[in-house]
């Protein structure tokens, strides 16, 4: 009955590794399409409403609109990355009940936190997640992206506004 059991768990357990790896895949996915919808769909408002010739009044509407549209990204985004974060931490826990000689997600861990190996058991109280705390890797490629191409198009934006109608 054990041994039951013991297939069973490992058998779930891989079933759960794969559906991790995929829910990371899909919110990293998920991630990039949102980014690239909203940014684009922006910026393509903000050269539209320049060749409108809108007056000041209108055009501060939608300038306004427009900045709700890229700070709603800005949200969505650290939302988006803490679920993909949460999915590789699964990876990481099941890698190291199963002990899987595959450490992708645990190597990962490593780099992110800049170390150039990882003892999970060591590290274990860093990386609880459920009511315990989950901490994110150190500053990414993937901030960079969350604050400078933003910031610069709202910067692009109100920049247009006070220089063009607020002179």
């Amino acid at each position: 009955m054990d041994s039951k059991n013991s297939d069973f768990d490992k058998e779930a357990l891989l079933t759960e590794y794969k559906l991790a790896q995929e829910m990371h895949t899909y919110y990293e996915k998920v991630l990039w399409q949102l980014g690239s919808i909203l940014l684009g769909a922006g910026i393509a408002g903000f050269f539209y409403s320049i060749r409108l010739e809108l007056s000041a009044e209108q055009f501060f509407v939608i300038t306004i609109g427009l900045s709700g549209l890229i700070i709603g990204f800005m949200l969505s985004f650290e939302r988006h990355r803490n679920l993909a974060y949460f999915y590789i931490y699964c990876c990481r826990e099941i890698e190291e009940k199963l002990g899987l000689k595959i450490k992708q997600h645990t190597l990962k861990y490593a780099i992110d936190k800049g170390k150039d190996e990882c003892d999970l058991d060591k590290d274990k109280e860093e990386h609880k997640v459920g009511h315990d705390k989950f901490t994110k890797p150190r500053f990414t490629g993937k901030d960079i992206n969350k604050y400078f191409i933003p910031i610069p198009i709202l910067v692009m934006y109100w920049g247009y506004f006070i220089f063009t109608y607020l002179k």
